[in-house]
């Protein structure tokens, strides 16, 4: 990248998201701002979307990934552990027949894990990802990359930013109950989403201007299940508060993307395919926004005064709550506040 190129066009680092089948909107975001020369110089991500996060950063293109995860949901072997019988909303046009299915399945499903750590054992989990994310050390990845996953012991974010990309893909992506937990150290690690589900938050200290965060977990307004069960209305309460907690850290994002997937089960990872192009749609509805939040970008650098330069203070006084547990290579910084650069 050329000095004009660098001195008008913002580093823009990009935040996925978690949402299981719905993250492969991840790749149409990807694809669309590769093709309008904004691609990211910067990623974060939890869950799925640390998987394609943690892809593309090892790739360079948002392509080849999209062609290996069509590949890798079309095998027989994921057919074996497809999941799409425990999502919360059933299918519709379902006849009776295919839902005393699903009960079954559901209840030989919490039958299992209530005896076994997981549903699905850990050598199959570590198999299923071996086509998909690079065995490779993050800190020799082309684009920055952190994944983020959650410790059960301290209830603290985790931020992988070295170390063996596979093994943070793992513990980003560790679903409770369906895959199991990866230890490390004294802490043992689950899915980011309990406590970053959009994490923004580990672009903080990376070389960026400007951030763009891609929520694909958005139907917390679009769906209200029937609240007349003790059980739905715990659910209900414990979304709430998820939710709050995602539009604070969602507001340090210069740029806030919302796929339009909710009409996708999150489990059905063959029928969620077309949220690869709501993800394209979702860039293209936010050209305008995208255009004016660069040039803002730009100028603010060059002031020192962007949106990102004023998070990172708010973050280091603590605004938005406990610092991450930083992991680098084998190690573990507990504690480790975000870098300021000295502001």
């Amino acid at each position: 990248m050329g000095l004009l190129t660098t001195l008008v066009r913002p580093r823009i680092g990009l935040a996925l998201g978690g949402g299981a089948a719905r993250g492969f909107a991840h790749l149409g975001v990807l694809r669309a701002l590769e093709e309008a020369r904004r691609a990211p110089v910067a990623i974060s991500g939890t869950s799925i979307g640390a998987i394609i996060g943690g892809a593309f950063a090892a790739e360079g293109a948002s392509e080849p990934v999209r062609r290996r995860l069509v590949e890798y949901i079309s095998s027989r072997r994921f057919r074996d552990v497809q999941l799409e019988f425990l999502s919360r909303r059933p299918p519709e046009g379902v006849g009776l027949r295919d839902r005393v299915s699903r009960a079954v399945k559901r209840s030989l499903f919490f039958g299992r894990t209530y005896v076994r750590e997981s549903f699905i054992p850990e050598e199959i989990y570590r198999e299923h990802l071996v086509g998909l994310v690079p065995d490779v050390p993050i800190e020799r990845l082309p684009v920055p990359f952190a994944a983020v996953a959650s410790d059960l012991v301290s209830g603290r974010a985790v931020e992988f930013r070295g170390g063996n990309l596979r093994r943070a893909v793992l513990a980003s992506g560790a679903i409770p109950g369906v895959m199991p937990p990866l230890p490390l150290g004294e802490m043992i690690l689950v899915d980011g989403v309990a406590t970053d589900r959009v994490p923004v938050r580990a672009l903080l200290d990376m070389p960026v201007d400007l951030i763009i965060a891609v929520d694909v977990a958005t139907d917390f307004q679009a769906y209200i299940p029937p609240l007349r069960r003790g059980v739905a209305i715990h659910d209900r309460a414990n979304q709430v508060t998820e939710w709050s907690l995602r539009r604070v850290r969602l507001g340090i994002a210069d740029v806030e993307l919302h796929p339009d997937v909710a009409e996708f089960n999150p489990l059905d990872f063959p029928g969620a395919l077309p949220s690869v192009e709501r993800g394209e749609e979702s860039v293209r509805a936010a050209a305008a926004r995208l255009r004016s939040a660069c040039r803002c970008a730009v100028l603010l650098r060059m002031l020192g005064a962007s949106r990102v330069q004023r998070a990172r203070r708010l973050a280091a006084r603590g605004w938005f709550g406990e610092p991450p547990v930083i992991v680098r290579g084998d190690e573990a910084e507990a504690g480790a506040p975000v870098e300021t650069d000295g502001e």
